[in-house]
Formats: structure tokens, C-alpha cells, sequence
């Protein structure tokens, strides 16, 4: 019976820590907008040209709205192949080349990366936190969850 309540216990501390992730990274995507910094621009200092965003949920739904009007997104990597306005593939199912695939899944980037490395080869990516801190320190956003 103990087993089943540590478990459970471990099991909501996980899901409180990822949405007190999101919430984390929300704020300081807000502080960048604030601030009249987009997203786009971590992508054009890198010159890259196309990307797909590994996780249609929260995080990639508002990455897509975020950059859809660059066309920089060709397509999305997800589970859940669900409707969208750019094409879904499974991670087994990626057909097409792209300069750069988004992480947005919270809390298990080095295993999909890991994932990303044995299915489709050397392939250059990025963690969602890493476009955020990229932005904040270039731009001298304060962040809560790092110190620049």
C-alpha cells in the first residue's frame, strides 16, 4: 500500500515541476515581448531558414502562432497526430530535412533528444529554455530561472 501512495506522490510532484516549468518559461517569454523581443530573431541570428517543433501542445501550439507568419516552420513532430495548419508527423515518419528542430516538451529534453539522434541521424536542435535564454542574455532580460 505504501508503494502505491509513493508512487503517486512521485507521479504528481512530476506534473506540478512540468507546469512549474511552463509557467516559468510563459513568464519570461512575456518578458521578452514585453520588451519588443521576438522569437524569430534567435532563428535569423543562426541564419536558419526552416525548422520543425518537436510538441504540438501548449508550448508548440503557441511557438507555431508565434513564428507562423515567418514560414520558418515546415512541419511538427508529435504522438498525437492531430489536425494543424502545417502537416504532423510522427518522429518514425519524418520525411523531410530542416536546418533545426524545436524542443518543447518540459523535463525530458535529453531523452528526445536521444530519440531525435537514433531515429533521424546528426540533426541540429534546440530546447525551447534555450531560445528564452539566448534571448534574455543578448538582450539583458532578467530572468528568474537564470542568472546573466
Amino acid at each position: 500500500m505504501q508503494l502505491k501512495y509513493k508512487q503517486q506522490y512521485e507521479s504528481t510532484l512530476k506534473e506540478v515541476n512540468r507546469y512549474r516549468k511552463k509557467y516559468e518559461f510563459m513568464y519570461q517569454w512575456m518578458k521578452l515581448k514585453q520588451n519588443g523581443i521576438e522569437l524569430i530573431e534567435f532563428f535569423q541570428d543562426r541564419k536558419l531558414e526552416s525548422i520543425a517543433i518537436y510538441g504540438m501542445g501548449d508550448l508548440g501550439e503557441l511557438l507555431y502562432k508565434e513564428l507562423e507568419d515567418n514560414r520558418i516552420i515546415k512541419f511538427g513532430i508529435d504522438r498525437q497526430l492531430k489536425q494543424n495548419k502545417i502537416p504532423i508527423y510522427s518522429l518514425e515518419n519524418v520525411k523531410e530535412k530542416v536546418d533545426a528542430i524545436v524542443i518543447t516538451p518540459v523535463l525530458i529534453t535529453d531523452e528526445i533528444e536521444d530519440q531525435i539522434y537514433e531515429i533521424l541521424g546528426e540533426q541540429t536542435t534546440f530546447v525551447f529554455e534555450e531560445i528564452l535564454f539566448e534571448l534574455s542574455r543578448k538582450h539583458q532580460i532578467n530572468s528568474e530561472m537564470w542568472t546573466i
